[in-house]
């Protein structure tokens, strides 16, 4: 059942339709929580109050763009609100690390330590470039999707995206700089 006929389901009150969006975008909606706190258990925090809000606000859903697009307003509203209560309060988690056969522990190291210090720069970007980057690269949503995420015209989000990507190959570059030193 596509996105459009689940959310008709679970207004007509199919419990299986609302579990249905659930599960369909359980994954994406905390990975994008993570990647803004940068912590597990604000992350779940996070993922469960935008599905609550989600539940709250599923009439109000008009099909103007897609779901996903609209799920992940609802997704960068709780950031937002987020970062409002934990202004002072921004404690780092460590990221789990999958061991395979495939990886040796050096490298699954190296891009451990990669992939932490880009979490951090992205954290040091504004949350509308950190959504912009995050919808565009890892949701892959369209650029006129990205901008009904974040309520700007598409020239901004492709300004946005610009400024972003410059900014963390600046931070990227620095920090590598600051290992090699």
């Amino acid at each position: 059942m596509d996105d459009f006929h689940c959310v008709e389901a679970a207004l007509d009150g199919d419990d299986g339709a609302l579990k249905t969006l659930h599960d369909r975008y359980v994954d994406h909606i905390f990975q994008y929580a993570y990647m803004s706190a940068n912590n597990y258990h604000d992350a779940e925090e996070i993922t469960q109050d935008v599905f609550l809000k989600m539940a709250r606000a599923l009439h109000t859903f008009r099909g103007d763009s897609s779901f996903k697009t609209w799920l992940f307003k609802i997704s960068r509203h709780c950031v937002i609100d987020y970062y409002k209560k934990n202004k002072n309060n921004k404690s780092e988690a460590l990221l789990e690390v999958a061991s395979t056969e495939e990886y040796s522990i050096e490298k699954a190291i190296v891009e451990k330590s990669e992939f932490d210090e880009l979490v951090m720069c992205m954290r040091e970007l504004s949350i509308d470039q950190q959504t912009v980057i995050h919808c565009r690269y890892i949701e892959e949503l369209t650029i006129k999707e990205t901008a009904a995420v974040i309520n700007k015209s598409s020239l901004s989000v492709k300004a946005l995206q610009h400024r972003a990507r410059k900014a963390l190959r600046k931070r990227m570059a620095e920090r590598g700089s600051d290992r090699n030193a």
